[in-house]
């Protein structure tokens, strides 16, 4: 979920995929924006004008991970982040980011 303000604004699914060892993949990820959250949000005229909106985003992603098809666990990666979204630029600033992985 996206957060603005310790309020939900945003959800994105993922679509299934299959990644192999030791490689990295890029997904292109649907986020459903809520607009009417926007609204409930006092400084959000303040941070509109400012053109700077910080958002946190927390992902949690579970999967299976098969080694040499012998072991077969189920793995869950948490990831919370923080970040500045520039509405100049459609960009962001002053990402952190914390993970967690359980086994």
């Amino acid at each position: 979920g996206i957060y603005y303000d310790n309020v939900l604004i945003g959800e994105a699914y993922n679509p299934k995929g299959t990644a192999k060892a030791n490689k990295t993949f890029r997904v292109k990820v649907t986020v459903d924006v809520l607009l009417q959250s926007f609204l409930r949000i006092p400084r959000f005229l303040g941070d509109l004008a400012a053109r700077e909106v910080p958002v946190t985003t927390r992902s949690n992603i579970r999967g299976k991970v098969e080694i040499i098809e012998i072991i077969k666990k189920t793995v869950g990666v948490k990831l919370n982040c923080a970040l500045t979204v520039t509405l100049a630029d459609q960009n962001y600033k002053d990402l952190d980011c914390k993970r967690s992985v359980s086994i």
